[in-house]
């Protein structure tokens, strides 16, 4: 038998959420809505606490945009990536360029805590209407802000000078796309910062410098990030 708090999230996404984000074009798929929109994948994912047990609990609301073209450049220059197989039409959050979590209202937060309560004696309504707002007010106008991979620049230009590897990959992708060959120049600085190993292969290298060369990027004498 499943325990008050796990029905309650059941009830919570079946009969509130999915109403509201079906009716704005998401289809779901477990506890992930995903709608298309032009060339990305806009994605709304609601994660359980581990820890969720009796009648009270905590969940996630992780947005993500993903651009499967994006992706696929990823692979080319990286075919030895060892990762989970997805489907592409409702991606993870974690394999979007950018994402961001919704945090629930300021009163409900326990310090850092990015996760939102839920308890099932109470009445869902209050809760629901809570996350519907955010979703409205928060949640997709930051999905519609992200749509254009130009608009992505900035946050992935944040992560790469951070030293988050992954992000400058992206945003080497992103710029090889949109033809900027300055961002390009700068991303492929980032990704061959990292120094040559049998996670990144020679051959890994050149796909990049290659790629960032199609747009006319400076692959010669790259130095890191300014």
């Amino acid at each position: 038998m499943k325990a008050p708090i796990t029905l309650a999230m059941d009830t919570l996404v079946a009969e509130h959420v999915a109403p509201f984000l079906k009716a704005r074009g998401f289809r779901k798929k477990g506890q992930r809505f995903a709608r298309g929109l032009g060339d990305v994948i806009q994605v709304i994912e609601f994660d359980r606490w581990k820890y969720n047990e009796g009648s009270k609990g905590k969940f996630g609301v992780t947005l993500a945009v993903f651009h499967p073209a994006l992706w696929a450049m990823v692979k080319q220059a990286r075919p030895g990536w060892i990762g989970d197989a997805f489907d592409v039409r409702f991606p993870p959050v974690q394999n979007g360029i950018v994402d961001r979590h919704v945090l629930p209202p300021e009163e409900d937060r326990n310090g850092m805590d990015n996760l939102w309560p839920l308890d099932a004696e109470r009445s869902l309504d209050g809760a629901a209407g809570t996350l519907l707002h955010a979703l409205e007010t928060i949640a997709l106008p930051w999905l519609e802000a992200n749509v254009e991979l130009e608009a992505t620049f900035d946050r992935l230009r944040e992560l790469s000078r951070k030293g988050e590897w992954l992000s400058s990959v992206y945003l080497l992708c992103a710029a090889t796309i949109v033809a900027d060959r300055a961002v390009a120049s700068e991303a492929l600085a980032a990704v061959l910062a990292a120094k040559p190993s049998p996670f990144f292969p020679e051959s890994e290298r050149k796909a990049f410098k290659a790629m960032a060369a199609s747009v006319g990027a400076a692959t010669d004498g790259v130095a890191g990030v300014r």
